[in-house]
């Protein structure tokens, strides 16, 4: 591995590859440093020969909370190219590189998932949930809302385990499934 990380966490043990995400004080959520961090870390895995499967996960109890809204935005928000630059990264970590991954990727969720951090939840090759888990997502735009509204109903139809609320307001819906059974 380059240079140390700050916000990553990595470790291996006999062919699997730990990815951590290691924010536990802000429940993992992404900041432009992780975003600079794991995509390095990805890129690095990829061609290492003792690495045969990554497996992403969260430090502290919890996957990742979504983007850090203070750093992630408002930090960048008079910096164009910086910010660019960092979406860059983000995008490229969470879509390209695992969606495209020349080894088996799994993310292992437990706690919070929230928001920004589905992208990396589609991306990989399969997502491992703890019974704990809670996943949140907010949508604005109303193609997402029409989509996510009919993927509840769907859901909740077959999996009456499942208790899925999609919640409008304000033109905006928000989305979130909780197990019954626990």
């Amino acid at each position: 591995m380059s240079s140390p990380k700050q916000v990553v966490k990595v470790v291996k043990d006999d062919g699997i590859t730990w990815v951590y995400l290691n924010r536990p004080e802000k429940r993992n959520a992404m900041n432009p440093q992780l975003h600079i961090e794991m995509d390095q870390t990805l890129e690095e895995l990829e061609g290492d020969p003792d690495t045969k499967v990554v497996v992403i996960a969260g430090s502290g109890g919890n996957f990742c909370a979504g983007q850090d809204l203070k750093e992630f935005f408002r930090g960048l928000e008079n910096k164009p190219a910086e910010s660019k630059r960092i979406q860059t990264l983000a995008n490229r970590w969470r879509w390209d590189r695992l969606y495209m991954y020349d080894k088996p990727t799994i993310a292992m969720v437990d706690g919070f998932c929230a928001g920004g951090a589905f992208m990396q939840l589609i991306a990989v090759d399969f997502v491992v949930t703890a019974e704990d888990a809670s996943y949140s997502l907010y949508a604005d735009h109303p193609a997402v809302r029409a989509e996510l509204a009919t993927l509840a109903a769907a859901e909740a139809a077959d999996h009456p385990e499942l208790e899925i609320a999609a919640l409008l307001g304000d033109g905006h819906l928000i989305l979130a499934v909780r197990d019954r059974t626990t």
